[in-house]
């Protein structure tokens, strides 16, 4: 994935979910059968990305 989809996922979320270790992951649509997941860390003043994967919707769910 580019910068500016990712970018995009954190700036428009479809939903934002807890994760492990006290992360946090973003997720858009891709398409139909796909989604954007974006696992980051927000601290005071920056967002760290800590990985970017596309998935199938619902398998994780």
């Amino acid at each position: 994935m580019d910068e500016a989809t990712v970018m995009d996922a954190l700036a428009n979320a479809e939903g934002v979910k807890p994760a492990y270790g006290g992360r946090r992951m973003a997720e858009i649509t891709l398409d139909e059968r796909r989604v954007l997941r974006v696992v980051f860390v927000e601290e005071v003043d920056v967002i760290n990305v800590v990985t970017v994967y596309p998935a199938r919707r619902g398998r994780y769910d």
